[in-house]
């Protein structure tokens, strides 16, 4: 049988072609359809292969967009406990500001009262003075004077 006369049958694939052609009754081949052959079963080989990678691609590019929805997620999160913080951080300032103001209130009220007490610790001792004295009258002019300079 002459290699000019093969006729590939439609439902033969190239494989089962190639088959037919390489039977030991049949006659060699000639070098530029081997050469072709060749070419068909490499591309063939290619292909399965840039498929294969393609899976795995898709695989992997699936499994990053599923990270980058996690990612997200969890910033989404981050980003809400930092509001939250950041509220309480305000409130602290706001209580902080106010507990301040109040120590303020109380230190001045304190300082106020330490001259009270210093008044009445002075008044105290000018009493003291004016009993321990000699005559009424000399009494009630040495009060007058101990009082007209410590209010002066």
């Amino acid at each position: 049988m002459d290699n000019s006369q093969l006729t590939v049958p439609y439902p033969m694939t190239e494989i089962s072609y190639i088959n037919q052609l390489t039977k030991p009754q049949q006659a060699p081949l000639p070098p530029s359809l081997i050469h072709h052959l060749q070419k068909i079963h490499h591309l063939q080989s290619v292909l399965f292969t840039l498929e294969r990678d393609s899976l795995a691609t898709d695989e992997r590019l699936n499994a990053l967009e599923e990270e980058v929805r996690l990612l997200w997620a969890a910033s989404r999160k981050y980003n809400f406990d930092l509001h939250v913080l950041e509220s309480k951080e305000q409130d602290a300032e706001y209580r902080l500001e106010t507990v301040a103001s109040q120590a303020q209130k109380m230190a001045d009220i304190v300082t106020e009262q330490w001259i009270q007490i210093q008044r009445f610790e002075q008044a105290l001792h000018i009493t003291h003075k004016f009993l321990a004295s000699g005559s009424l009258f000399a009494k009630f002019i040495s009060f007058a004077e101990l009082v007209g300079h410590n209010t002066a």
